[in-house]
């Protein structure tokens, strides 16, 4: 029987583990809603556009993805990741490629009034990086696994001296780590 001693690089690497565990179970802690950090500037196309039209409104607006609607209802969501893989696995012109074809759907969405928590686990359960966030029917902003965080970077005990760039820069580059353990 093989017994793994414990060395100082085991001892760091669980200390690393439990401390982005302790900093995360702190943010979950705190119940802040999504609609208190949802990002509001939320772009929006018809499924009758095409990945043109949406390529173009992605560099016009600087957005990484774009609702697409049906008649006035979130229907789906476009990444740029979802037009460039489509483009060059497909072999089609951008300007062919209608949007009803290429979003993703259905749209998974979390509630303003759900917690951050909540918003995790969809997101963990769908294998999400960007997470729409509605009141009723109406979009009315989103959330990323980088916003979340930035939530949890910014909560004052995970805060640290400014003066000591290093272990801020650490914190926050822990709380992402998490984040994206979560979610993938």
């Amino acid at each position: 029987m093989m017994v793994q001693e414990e060395g100082p690089e085991n001892i760091s690497k669980t200390s690393d583990e439990s401390m982005r565990r302790t900093a995360f179970e702190s943010l979950l802690g705190q119940n802040i809603t999504m609609g208190s950090i949802v990002k509001r500037n939320v772009v929006s196309l018809d499924h009758t556009q095409t990945a043109y039209d949406a390529a173009l409104l992605m560099i016009k607006k600087g957005v990484g993805c774009i609702i697409v609607t049906a008649y006035d209802k979130p229907f789906g969501m476009i990444t740029e990741r979802d037009i460039v893989c489509t483009v060059a696995g497909l072999n089609i012109p951008l300007r062919a490629l209608l949007l009803s074809y290429l979003a993703s759907r259905p749209l998974i969405c979390a509630k303003s009034c759900q917690t951050v928590e909540e918003a995790s686990a969809i997101m963990k359960k769908y294998r999400i990086r960007r997470l729409p966030v509605v009141d009723g029917d109406k979009i009315v902003g989103l959330v990323t696994v980088r916003d979340l965080a930035m939530c949890l970077s910014s909560i004052p005990e995970n805060r640290v001296c400014r003066n000591d760039t290093s272990k801020y820069i650490k914190n926050q580059k822990n709380a992402i780590e998490e984040l994206i353990d979560l979610v993938f």
